[in-house]
C-alpha cells in the first residue's frame, strides 16, 4: 500500500518502481501525483513512500536519482 498523506515538510523516501529512491520533504498532493521540494511524482510511478530515518543499510538516497 502507498501512504500519500504526510504532514507538510515532513522528510520523506520515495521507492521508485524501477528501484530508485529519492530522499525529500513532502508539500502536497493531488489526485494522481505527490509535490515534494524536488519536485512533482505521479503514483503510478512510485512502489512505497514512508517517512525517511536515516538507518544502517539505507545509503544516501537522495544520491540514487540525479537524472529525475
Amino acid at each position: 500500500m502507498l501512504h500519500h498523506n504526510f504532514p507538510r515538510g515532513t522528510r520523506i523516501l520515495i521507492i521508485f518502481r524501477d528501484g530508485k529512491k529519492l530522499d525529500c520533504k513532502f508539500l502536497d498532493r493531488k489526485a494522481r501525483s505527490m509535490i515534494t521540494d524536488r519536485g512533482e511524482f505521479l503514483y503510478k510511478s512510485m512502489r512505497a513512500t514512508m517517512i525517511y530515518k536515516h538507518r544502517d543499510g539505507i545509503t544516501s538516497a537522495q544520491n540514487t536519482t540525479e537524472d529525475l
